[in-house]
């Protein structure tokens, strides 16, 4: 996250659209952990047929 660190020193000289693309793209990812994670802690019930 350089490219975050390199915008709160200098918000001006930043490409915000780079930015923002590269925050959602690291959102989407934790979100995706974040919901095997929470599966794991509660696991599905398996019904037999």
């Amino acid at each position: 996250m350089t490219q975050l660190a390199a915008f709160y020193a200098n918000p001006g000289s930043s490409d915000t659209e780079a930015l923002l693309e590269s925050l959602r793209l690291h959102m989407e990812a934790v979100a995706y952990h974040h919901n095997n994670v929470a599966r794991y802690s509660e696991p599905e019930l398996e019904f037999e047929s």
